[in-house]
């Protein structure tokens, strides 16, 4: 079966002058190091493969590209000066482009693949009823059911001080808190009471010595 799948893609991957024996080693090698456990892990590992070869295809011709180019240019005697202008040629022209485009299409795709086997593979352990049974369960949380009581409230008995706050007239504090205003002095503020026949009490104490005597 696994002989018949890679006759399959050498035949849908390789061209006729490529070597299906190099394409061979390249897919057994990924398979032993990759270890594919059933079709949809195993397409996966050939896609990755398709992929790397598709892409040594593709550096294969640019580097016969570059080399056509660089053999135009037979002015300089220097090997780097022809393959620079040997890339200048073919940056003109879409063939340049169009291999580094294939060549990021395809390192995507082989990147997508090697993801897609990594999702598609069990990488947590199976537990059989042996193994499940010695793990210990979680010790459960205890449960309050009943609401969280809130402060005592304060009442005279328990805050005696409140009482007394209470008890306190404010309008009071106020009148004990203010001093005294001061009397008014009738000979300061009306010196002309006496001239008006208005009589202090030091007046009225001279006019009755008067009639007593």
């Amino acid at each position: 079966m696994n002989a018949l799948r890679h006759g399959l893609l050498s035949k849908c991957v390789l061209l006729p002058d490529e070597s299906k024996e190099i394409f061979d080693l390249l897919l057994n090698q990924h398979l032993a190091k990759l270890e594919p456990a059933d079709g949809p892990e195993h397409s996966a590992v050939e896609e990755m493969v398709a992929c790397i070869w598709r892409q040594r295809r593709l550096w294969a011709i640019e580097t016969r590209l570059l080399a056509n180019a660089a053999a135009k240019h037979t002015e300089t005697d220097d090997p780097l000066d022809s393959i620079a202008a040997a890339f200048s040629d073919l940056a003109k022209g879409p063939e340049l482009n169009l291999i580094h485009r294939y060549d990021g299409r395809l390192h995507r795709m082989h990147q997508r693949a090697l993801q897609n086997l990594f999702l598609l593979s069990d990488s947590e352990p199976n537990l059989d009823s042996d193994n499940q049974n010695n793990i210990d369960p979680l010790p459960a949380q205890p449960t309050n059911s009943e609401p969280d009581p809130g402060p005592p409230m304060q009442n005279n008995e328990t805050n005696p001080s409140a009482t007394k706050t209470s008890s306190i007239n404010p309008l009071k504090v106020q009148s004990i808190n203010r001093p005294p205003s001061p009397r008014p002095n009738n000979r300061t503020e009306n010196p002309g009471a006496a001239e008006n026949g208005e009589f202090s009490a030091t007046n009225w104490t001279i006019l009755q010595k008067k009639q007593a005597g």
